[in-house]
């Protein structure tokens, strides 16, 4: 009887370790790939690199509080503009909005989106990310007829006000605008939010601490936080980004149908049937030659460039 009764917790305790480990691969989407990374890198000048971060760190600290946030999205634009036709609107409730497409334009759509939140001080993390975007697009926009994927690049500017309530607001009036545009669960929207607490910022529930253990750490050179729907558009996605040379990615799909929960700038998406993704580019904050900013850009670029 004691043989039989050790036997049974041992065939239980089996099991709950397989279903376990099933649910951990089901939920953090581990991509085992038997070929070699192709590392091939965009001829990027380091000293550009450096010298135009610290342009965009500085921009804060060039205006006074009145114009500071004016001030800011003229400088964005005057480099987007460089690029390509710049799309400009001011919305009603405070925010401004930055658009440029580049890339093949009968090409499927790469909807990547960057919330620049302006602040007094300069903010390493979000100057950054918006120096990466603008680089990619730079580079995308050079191939313009012969591209997998066409860039489209939206900044969202806001102010510290209210900030919480402007994510939600804009992330909303986005995914109804995208819906007109006929996007579908297959067009990704890669969401960027540099300097805001992540993912708290993105899921805003009570459901979520149930996750906590399996969330991506910092240590990742790309972390991305999306939901149980789009497990196959995540792992086609982290498998073209590993053959373009960005290795150590990380990733956690969560189910989002949870009852009480509350708005939220990815929900937005996802209650129109979008397939947003949060991005985290960790590989930016650890950066030390900028190598890392250079493998990010051209990852993405090969990204755009061949498709996933």
């Amino acid at each position: 009887m004691v043989k039989w009764i050790i036997s049974r917790v041992t065939d239980l305790l089996i099991a709950l370790l397989v279903m376990t480990v099933i649910l951990v691969g089901v939920l953090t989407q581990p991509v085992l790939n038997w070929s070699q990374a192709n590392e091939q890198q965009l001829p990027l000048e380091r000293s550009a690199l450096e010298q135009e971060l610290r342009a965009l760190l500085a921009i804060p600290v060039t205006y006074d509080t009145s114009s500071r946030f004016e001030g800011t999205a003229q400088e964005l634009a005057n480099r987007l503009s460089a690029i390509g036709s710049l799309e400009q609107n001011d919305r009603s409730d405070g925010q401004k909005v930055l658009r440029l497409r580049v890339g093949n334009p009968a090409a499927k759509k790469l909807y990547v989106v960057l919330h620049y939140v302006v602040t007094e001080k300069p903010i390493l993390e979000v100057a950054e990310t918006t120096l990466s975007l603008i680089e990619l697009a730079k580079a995308v926009s050079k191939e313009e007829d012969a591209t997998a994927l066409q860039l489209n690049l939206t900044i969202f500017l806001h102010p510290v006000d209210g900030l919480e309530t402007s994510l939600n607001q804009v992330s909303l009036a986005h995914a109804e605008q995208l819906l007109q545009a006929k996007a579908t669960a297959d067009d990704p929207v890669l969401v960027f939010m540099p300097g805001l607490r992540l993912p708290e910022a993105a899921y805003i529930s009570k459901q979520w601490r149930y996750f906590s253990l399996l969330m991506p750490g910092g240590g990742n050179n790309l972390a991305i936080f999306g939901r149980f729907n789009d497990i196959v558009l995540l792992r086609h996605f982290k498998k073209a980004l590993f053959k373009a040379g960005l290795n150590d990615l990380s990733s956690i799909s969560i189910p989002v149908n949870f009852p009480n929960t509350k708005p939220s700038p990815l929900k937005a998406y996802w209650d129109n049937h979008l397939a947003a993704m949060l991005l985290r580019p960790n590989i930016l904050l650890k950066d030390k030659n900028y190598e890392g900013h250079v493998r990010f850009i051209s990852a993405f670029y090969t990204l755009v460039k061949q498709g996933y």
